[in-house]
């Protein structure tokens, strides 16, 4: 993996916390990396006193909205763009 990489940001307001942006090398898909990012984030936002975890995504990135709910996350609203917005109880 040392040229491999993967990045979950993850920004907390209000109890809630949003990943702005997850990267899985595209070697590293499809192994369960990204899950496991998604769960320690997960962890840690409950473990600061988080009750939901909110994300989006849009058209540009056509596997993401998929991903998102293999992962739990229920959308909640897509706009007139085609922006997908997904939301998760913690």
């Amino acid at each position: 993996y040392s040229k491999r990489f993967t990045r979950l940001f993850l920004l907390v307001r209000n109890r809630n916390s949003y990943p702005c942006l997850v990267y899985i090398d595209p070697d590293c898909r499809r192994l369960g990396v990204g899950r496991q990012l998604v769960q320690a984030a997960e962890d840690w936002a409950r473990a600061q006193g988080c009750t939901e975890m909110a994300s989006d995504t849009d058209p540009g990135y056509p596997i993401s909205p998929t991903a998102h709910q293999r992962l739990g996350y229920r959308i909640v609203r897509i706009d007139d763009n085609g922006d997908v917005f997904f939301c998760k109880s913690l």
